[in-house]
């Protein structure tokens, strides 16, 4: 395969730059955490990269159980296995084994940066033909990453390519790859830009660990209110952002503080909305900051104003795995655990979960879950790693008087605070009497249940047995990440 061009691109390289994915998948039930659902394929596209690489995004390949790779749009298909993913940034590196395949493909070069004004078109391979779509530039914006947690700036575009955001390529008229479009809302289009693509490819090619994106994960707000800055110590010149919270091992934490006025970061001054200005782009939000140029594990220089004094101090950047969240947004590829005992059916509250009342799941799933998710997001402590709750009760003889009690946050059992579904395990194992007294998180419905132990082994095994429940407890299937 060539390296990168130097000259423009012509249609035909255009067409061996990018090949047409088929991903198999099977999501498991969030109501039924036991089984899974019918098998399911999606369309998505790659980018050619040297080395043989496949660029794509994260959530192309999540719960994939078989990739295929299709060149110019047809079969034959080779196999392709997942090299490198990181979930946070949404990307993904493929290969293929199938010896040739890619030999005859043509790499995409990175493009010097992105663009902030003019057309741009996205490349596809749909129904066996090779498209160009118009993309016209409209600005840059932060954002975090479909179901990650890496913020970072994407390039908005309008364009008439229908729908879009799987994936596909974003060119200049040279035929340089400026950014993958990873999401799109009716007629724009959501670009991972090419410095986080071309250094995300650099790490995760290099030999040695994987050091991810550091990105903002502390809470804070405008200081645009002259009487907040007044209030603040910065008089009648509102500038920086106030500091909310800092959650526990995320970036700021040991050295920002709540009510700290964050002035400047990396040697970039901050305004009160947030804002500072970027060498090509323009004001964007200060996220960006930490992701450019930045790895995990990085220290770099702020300023603050802390009890109305200018102070330095160094901050280290820090990743956020979404696990690190007391609600995570995605659950990612394992099986999704659960407990069951009697008829009740525990489960921990995440993204996937609550994804399942649909796209408007704000609205339709159960405030008091919606309300958690929200305010509880980033709060996971020690005591406290994640928001259990009881989905539902399994109808038998032994629970009548509780029908159709499901989607409740449960706050203790017998007294012992859950923070996992290992504690429900636990608080189960051994009661104390002839009672289990389970409180759930006030919703102004219910508060509390009680159970009774007698019978309460066989009741279980006779509703596996009644419902082809394969086990009552499948656990986390790795540990979750230290806090610290």
């Amino acid at each position: 395969m060539s390296g990168n061009r130097a000259e423009p691109a012509t249609l035909s390289q255009l067409q061996r730059g990018v090949v047409g994915l088929v991903v198999s998948y099977q999501d498991h039930d969030a109501d039924r955490p036991w089984v899974k659902r019918r098998p399911a394929t999606r369309n998505a596209q790659a980018a050619v990269m040297p080395g043989g690489y496949l660029l794509t995004s994260a959530q192309m390949v999540s719960g994939a159980t078989l990739v295929e790779v299709e060149r110019e749009g047809r079969p034959p298909r080779a196999l392709a296995r997942v090299f490198h993913v990181d979930r946070e940034s949404n990307l993904a590196l493929l290969v293929v084994d199938a010896p040739g395949f890619v030999d005859d493909l043509e790499p995409l070069a990175f493009a010097g940066s992105t663009p902030t004004s003019g057309d741009l078109r996205a490349i596809r391979w749909y129904q066996q033909q090779f498209e160009l779509a118009e993309l016209r530039i409209k600005r840059i914006a932060v954002s975090e990453a479909w179901f990650g947690r890496c913020r970072h700036a994407y390039l908005l575009g309008r364009s008439d390519l229908a729908d879009g955001g799987w994936a596909e390529p974003v060119v200049d008229d040279d035929g340089a790859l400026v950014g993958l479009a990873t999401g799109q809302n009716e007629h724009t289009v959501w670009v991972v830009p090419v410095e986080l693509l071309a250094a995300y490819y650099a790490r995760a090619t290099a030999p040695g660990p994987y050091l991810p994106f550091p990105t903002v994960r502390f809470s804070w707000q405008w200081t645009m209110d002259r009487a907040l800055a007044a209030w603040l110590g910065l008089g009648n010149a509102p500038r920086g952002v106030m500091i909310r919270s800092v959650p526990r091992g995320t970036t700021g934490d040991g050295s920002l503080r709540p009510r700290d006025v964050l002035l400047a970061l990396d040697g970039h001054a901050i305004d009160s909305r947030g804002y500072y200005q970027h060498p090509r782009w323009g004001w964007v939000e200060f996220s960006q900051l930490v992701v450019e140029g930045h790895r995990s594990g990085d220290v770099v220089p702020a300023r603050i104003l802390r009890d109305g004094v200018e102070r330095e101090v160094s901050v280290v950047l820090r990743d956020s795995p979404t696990a690190l969240d007391l609600v995570p947004v995605r659950r990612g590829d394992d099986p999704p655990p659960y407990v069951i005992v009697g008829g009740l059916v525990f489960v921990e509250l995440d993204g996937e979960y609550l994804r399942a009342w649909g796209k408007d799941w704000t609205s339709r799933a159960p405030l008091r879950l919606v309300g958690a998710s929200q305010l509880l997001e980033g709060a996971q402590d020690t005591g406290r790693r994640r928001l259990v709750v009881l989905s539902q009760l399994l109808p038998s003889p032994w629970s009548v008087g509780y029908e159709g009690l499901r989607d409740h946050v449960v706050e203790a059992i017998d007294g012992r605070a859950i923070g996992s579904l290992a504690d429900v395990v636990d608080a189960f194992a051994a009661p104390p009497g002839p009672f289990v007294h389970v409180a759930f998180a006030p919703s102004g419905e219910r508060s509390e249940l009680v159970v009774a132990t007698a019978g309460l082994a066989e009741t279980t095994a006779q509703i596996l047995r009644d419902y082809g429940i394969p086990a009552a407890v499948r656990l986390p299937a790795r540990p979750l990440p230290p806090l610290d």
